[in-house]
């Protein structure tokens, strides 16, 4: 599925993306932040215990990460990611489905574009929201890897799920 570029403060991880090739982890995370954070390029042992667990989860070795996080949006976005984070491993769940779930019926759209700012992948699994017929639809990430996460969750048995794999590249301590 490519590298992830984790990034995180004492309180938790606020950010877990994939990297686009070539482009640094620092530029990375200073882009997504609008270049309002300080990079301390680090690995703490609390954070190579995050690495080892979001690691395991995509080698399908665990199947519930507890990884804590620190995440910020608006009121909205934040009912909806809380709501993501309750949908079950290896199930799927319409943006209308959503939408109705946080009491917002007519906030399909909105939903979706909360999805689209979620800062943790995986982590907030926005992968997990479908078209209402049950078609993927967009992701931040590309449909491919959409895909193999929803794949990989519906394994029990990671050496049956051929895009299982390590969490690669480096993180950022902010």
């Amino acid at each position: 599925m490519g590298d992830l570029v984790l990034g995180a403060t004492e309180r938790g991880i606020c950010f877990l993306q994939f990297r686009e090739n070539g482009i640094s982890p620092e530029l990375t995370v200073r882009d997504a932040f609008n270049g309002t954070v300080d990079l301390a390029p680090q690995a703490s042992d609390l954070i190579s215990s995050w690495i080892n667990e979001i690691s395991a989860y995509l080698r399908g070795d665990v199947f519930t990460l507890r990884v804590p996080l620190d995440v910020t949006g608006t009121s909205f976005q934040v009912a909806v990611w809380d709501f993501l984070q309750a949908i079950p491993r290896g199930a799927t769940m319409s943006y209308q489905a959503v939408a109705r779930g946080i009491e917002r019926p007519s906030a399909i759209r909105a939903v979706a574009n909360a999805c689209a700012s979620n800062r943790v992948a995986i982590l907030i699994p926005c992968h997990r929201v479908v078209r209402e017929n049950g078609d993927l639809a967009g992701y931040r990430w590309g449909l491919e890897r959409k895909r193999a996460l929803l794949a990989l969750e519906s394994c029990r048995n990671r050496s049956i799920h051929p895009c299982a794999g390590e969490l690669t590249g480096e993180s950022v301590s902010l």
